[in-house]
């Protein structure tokens, strides 16, 4: 679920209560000629790193995963997460270690990485991707 974290203004007093909203129940979006006021020490890395909107997701798991060197490289520049361990084999592979939440993007992140990512734990979502990548075959 992708959600819009801002504040919100009602009948022109903008309350500065950070919200999050689900991006789906949009229905439309117009661009605002108005200069964006941000809450006094607001910072959006530090809102989404202090767990704010890890609710939204049952529970998180111990990911494992092996890149190809260049699939995995921009790792060591944009880290996938504060908590991530990688392995360097210079020009052979990257593994990365980390503490994720368990969710649909998730998955989809590393289903694109096609056949240059081997999932080695946890078994469950190994087998989840498995079978995802058997359908499409299938189809």
């Amino acid at each position: 679920m992708i959600r819009l974290v801002c504040t919100r203004e009602i009948d022109n007093i903008t309350d500065n209560i950070i919200r999050h909203l689900p991006l789906h129940r949009f229905r439309s979006a117009n661009m605002l000629e108005e200069e964006i006021i941000f809450p006094k020490g607001f910072d959006l890395d530090n809102y989404l790193s202090s767990g704010e909107l890890d609710y939204l997701y049952d529970k998180s798991i111990d990911l494992h995963l092996k890149f190809s060197y260049k699939a995995g490289l921009h790792l060591t520049e944009t880290p996938f997460s504060k908590n991530q361990k990688i392995k360097i084999i210079e020009g052979q592979s990257i593994t990365l270690k980390a503490n994720a939440p368990y969710t649909e993007a998730l998955k989809r992140w590393i289903l694109g990485f096609g056949d240059q990512v081997k999932i080695i734990g946890p078994p469950k979502l190994k087998r989840e991707l498995q079978e995802i990548y058997k359908n499409s075959l299938n189809n």
